[in-house]
C-alpha cells in the first residue's frame, strides 16, 4: 500500500455507491480545463438563474465572478463582475455592492485592467444621490478610494471632499492617494499630500509616496523625502521600504545598514527577511543564515524562514525549500510552506514526495487550537484529503461542520478535487446533490483550479 493510501485513505472506497443522480452529468474533463471551468461556472450561473430568492441569486452571480477572477478570459470576468453588480444594487445592497467592487478592483492588476472597472464606481458615485446623506457620508470615505485606484483623480478628490468631519475626510485622502501611488501616479498624489492637516494620515500618504518612488530609483531627493517622516510606525516602513530598495539595486551594504536602524524589531526583522529573499531570488545565498540569524525574536525568526522556504520552493529548490520548512517553528506558516512544496511543479512529479509534504500539512493542522484556527484547519483539511483523492473523509469534515463554515469547507473540497484531478468525482457529487448551496460552492471551488490551470498553459 502506498503513502497516499495509507494516509489518506483508499481512493476507491471515496468513489463508491452515491445516490441517483438529480442533476445531468456535466462532462468534465482532466484534458480540458478551460472547457470544464466553464461548464461548472455554467452550471452555477443555471442555479442563479432558477433561483426564486433573488439574494441567493446575487450571491451566486458574485461567486461565479469571484471564479472568473482566476482565469485569464477578462471579457467574460467583467460580464460577470458587471452581472453581480447590478443584481446587487437592484436590491438596494449598496454597502456590500462596495464592498464587493473593491475586491475586484484588487483583482485587477493596475493600468488598463483597473481602469475598465469605472463604469461600475461611476455607477456607484451617482447611488450617492440616492442614498440619506448620513449614509452617503459613509459611503464616500470608501468610493472616493474606489475612484482613485480606477483612474478618476479628480472625481476621487471631489467626493471625499464632501465629507464634513475633517479626520474622516484627511483619512479618505491618504487612502485616495495610497490608490494614486498603487498606480504611479505620484506627483499628483505629492500634491494631495501637502494639503493633508491630520499628522496620521499625512504620514501614511508621504509613505505611500516612497513606496512608490522607492521601486525606480532611490536618491538623496526620495532619502530627503523620506526623512520628513517622523511619525511611527510609518518612520520605520519608509527605512524598511528604503533598505529593500537599496539591497535590490545592488547596495546591500547600505540597505542593511538601513535596516539595522529601523526600531520597531517586527519591521527590522522584516526589512531583514524581505532582503534575504531577494537573495534567494538572486541565487546569492552566501549570507541569508546570517541575515536570518540576526533576527532576534524567535517568531519572526520563523516567519523569515518560512518565507526563504518560500522563495526556496518558486525557484524550484527542493531540498533547500525542505531544509528551511525544518527552522519553522510556527505551525501555520509551515503549513502553507508544506502545501506549496507539495503542489509545486518540481514535486509534482514524484506522487510519494508530494504524499509527504501533504502528511506534513495534515500534521501541522492537528495543532488548531483556537476556533478561528480550527475554522481554517477544516477547509485546508478537507481541501489536503481531496487533492489526495480521499473525498469521503474531506465530506466527512464537510458534514460536521458548524452550518455557517459548510459552504467554506465544500469550496475547499472542490479545490482539493479539481488539484487532484478528479474531475469524474466532482462531477458525480454535483449529479448527486439536490442542495443548491452545497453544489455551487464544489462547482465554484473546482472552476477556481480549473480556469487557474488554462490561464497558465
Amino acid at each position: 500500500m502506498g503513502i497516499l493510501s495509507k494516509l489518506f485513505g483508499n481512493k476507491e472506497k471515496a468513489s463508491e455507491a452515491s445516490a441517483a443522480p438529480l442533476h445531468p452529468p456535466l462532462g468534465l474533463s482532466v484534458g480540458d480545463a478551460r472547457g470544464s471551468a466553464e461548464k461548472c461556472l455554467a452550471a452555477v450561473s443555471a442555479l442563479a438563474e432558477a433561483s426564486e430568492d433573488p439574494r441567493d441569486r446575487v450571491t451566486l452571480l458574485a461567486r461565479v465572478a469571484e471564479a472568473r477572477l482566476h482565469g485569464d478570459d477578462r471579457e467574460a470576468s467583467m460580464r460577470a463582475i458587471v452581472a453581480a453588480f447590478e443584481a446587487g444594487l437592484r436590491l438596494g445592497l449598496v454597502g456590500w455592492t462596495v464592498e464587493m467592487t473593491r475586491g475586484y478592483v484588487q483583482a485587477f492588476d493596475a493600468g488598463p485592467e483597473r481602469r475598465s472597472l469605472r463604469p461600475l464606481v461611476d455607477a456607484l458615485v451617482r447611488v450617492l444621490d440616492m442614498v440619506g446623506e448620513e449614509h452617503a457620508q459613509e459611503l464616500r470615505a470608501e468610493i472616493g478610494p474606489l475612484q482613485a485606484a480606477v483612474g478618476d483623480y479628480s472625481g476621487a478628490a471631489a467626493t471625499v471632499t464632501l465629507i464634513e468631519d475633517a479626520y474622516f475626510a484627511d483619512q479618505a485622502r491618504a487612502r485616495v492617494i495610497e490608490r494614486m501611488c498603487e498606480n504611479g501616479e505620484t506627483k499628483g498624489a505629492e500634491v494631495l499630500a501637502g494639503e493633508l492637516q491630520d499628522p496620521e494620515a499625512s504620514a501614511a500618504a508621504r509613505k505611500a509616496i516612497v513606496h512608490e518612488r522607492a521601486k525606480k530609483k532611490v536618491d538623496a531627493a526620495l532619502e530627503t523625502y523620506a526623512a520628513g517622516i517622523k511619525e511611527q510606525p510609518w518612520r520605520d516602513d519608509v527605512r524598511l521600504d528604503l533598505a529593500v530598495a537599496k539591497a535590490r539595486d545592488g547596495a546591500l551594504d547600505a540597505g542593511l545598514a538601513l535596516a539595522n536602524a529601523i526600531g520597531k524589531s517586527e519591521t527590522r526583522a522584516l526589512a531583514l527577511t524581505q532582503i534575504a529573499e531577494h537573495l534567494v531570488e538572486e541565487r546569492k545565498l552566501e549570507r541569508v543564515e546570517e541575515l536570518i540569524a540576526s533576527i532576534e525574536d524567535a517568531h519572526s525568526r520563523s516567519s523569515a524562514w518560512a518565507a526563504i522556504a518560500s522563495a526556496h520552493t518558486r525557484a524550484g529548490d527542493v531540498p533547500a525549500a525542505e531544509a528551511a520548512l525544518a527552522r519553522v517553528t510556527d505551525p501555520w506558516s509551515a503549513l502553507e510552506v508544506a502545501i506549496a512544496l507539495a503542489r509545486c511543479e518540481a514535486v509534482q512529479k514524484d506522487a510519494e514526495q508530494s504524499a509527504r509534504f501533504l502528511r506534513t500539512a495534515l500534521e501541522l493542522l492537528r495543532r488548531a487550537q483556537t476556533p478561528s484556527e480550527v475554522s481554517a484547519a477544516r477547509r485546508r483539511m478537507a481541501e489536503l484529503l481531496a487533492n489526495a483523492g480521499n473525498s469521503s473523509e474531506a465530506l466527512r469534515i464537510a458534514q460536521s461542520a458548524p452550518p455557517d463554515e459548510r459552504d467554506g469547507v465544500l469550496l475547499a473540497v472542490g479545490t482539493g478535487l479539481a488539484l487532484h484531478g478528479a474531475l469524474d468525482e466532482i462531477d458525480r457529487l454535483q449529479a448527486a446533490w439536490k442542495n443548491v448551496d452545497d453544489r455551487a460552492s464544489l462547482l465554484v471551488g473546482a472552476a477556481g483550479v480549473l480556469a487557474e490551470r488554462a490561464s497558465a498553459k
